[in-house]
């Protein structure tokens, strides 16, 4: 996730035009001294990580992502976690603007299905080649609760403790 092997190994890019490279630089750098950079020359152009983790109904899953802008011209994209194999590939979507400060950027996926893995992935919608994205220090974490945020559709997997606590899962 922080590039520090000092290669942009385990990403991949997707679309005509996409580039990604790693570079060393402790000052530009938001985790140790290596970041990676890319940019796009057609809009929705990506990068992505598959990563060997099994989605399974009812658990959640985070990708956090420093980004940033290299230019002061905002650049606008797109944070999406898949999780895809044995079906219909389903995401969750974080849009982004940046600046030239790193932001934290994170997406949580619920799973409702069972899928063999999961994708990480970042669409820049800017097709200045000029500006470029910077990105560090990325992670993916199982959230480690069942039905966190109650997409099951029920409480499942939560319980109540103390005379008078109610609990229920409303749909909005």
């Amino acid at each position: 996730g922080s590039l520090e092997e000092g290669s942009t190994a385990g990403w991949a890019k997707l679309g005509t035009g996409t580039n990604i490279a790693s570079y060393t630089d402790r000052a530009t750098a938001r985790d140790g001294d290596r970041y990676g950079a890319t940019n796009v020359a057609v809009a929705d152009g990506s990068i992505y990580q598959d990563v060997a983790i099994a989605a399974k109904p009812g658990e959640s899953y985070t990708l956090s992502v420093w980004l940033r802008a290299r230019h002061a011209a905002p650049m606008r994209g797109k944070l999406v976690l898949w999780a895809t194999g044995g079906g219909t590939s389903v995401n969750e979507v974080e849009t982004f603007s940046l600046t030239q400060d790193w932001q934290l950027v994170s997406v949580t996926f619920d799973s409702t299905v069972t899928r063999s893995q999961l994708r990480a992935q970042i669409y820049m919608s800017d097709t200045n080649a000029t500006n470029t994205l910077y990105f560090d220090g990325a992670t993916l974490i199982p959230n480690g609760l069942r039905n966190g945020s109650l997409e099951e559709g029920s409480t499942a997997g939560w319980a109540k403790l103390g005379t008078g606590t109610n609990i229920a899962s409303y749909t909005d």
